[in-house]
């Protein structure tokens, strides 16, 4: 099967469980302690199927980026790479949510930036350690 295919899968997998973990689990009190006053508009249930959706077309993105743009990376490069690549993308939409909306204070933006560094290097790994099996491990 295509490492791009089997990496970008793997990577959205990757991507939705920690953002369980990170957003759903370890960040939940912190975010809802200091989010904006227009955070009502949170879901009290999320859309899971569109919540797949999007954790897989994040992981193919980097499937695509790493596969495909930048081959031959080490796994700590992947990492790197993926880390840099989520913090540019942070920095974009929760930037521009802050300049644009009243959903977040500046102190959920802030590690909503972190969170997603760390979780964008994790997931760059992931895919990484993928696009670099052997044809017969993949």
């Amino acid at each position: 099967m295509n490492k791009i295919l089997i990496s970008g899968i793997v990577g959205g997998v990757v991507f939705f469980l920690l953002g369980w973990l990170v957003y759903g689990i370890i960040m939940m009190d912190f975010m809802s302690a200091n989010a904006g006053p227009a955070a009502s508009m949170q879901k009290q249930v999320p859309d899971m199927f569109h919540l797949v959706i999007a954790n897989l077309a994040w992981g193919f993105l980097y499937a695509i980026v790493l596969g495909k743009w930048s081959s031959g990376l080490s796994i700590a490069q992947g990492a790197m790479r993926g880390a840099l690549l989520a913090l540019m993308v942070a920095l974009f939409i929760d930037l521009t949510l802050y300049a644009t909306t009243t959903m977040f204070t500046m102190e959920c933006i802030l590690a909503d930036i972190v969170a997603m560094t760390v979780i964008g290097a994790i997931g760059g790994a992931a895919v990484t350690w993928v696009l670099r099996m052997k044809k017969s491990e993949a």
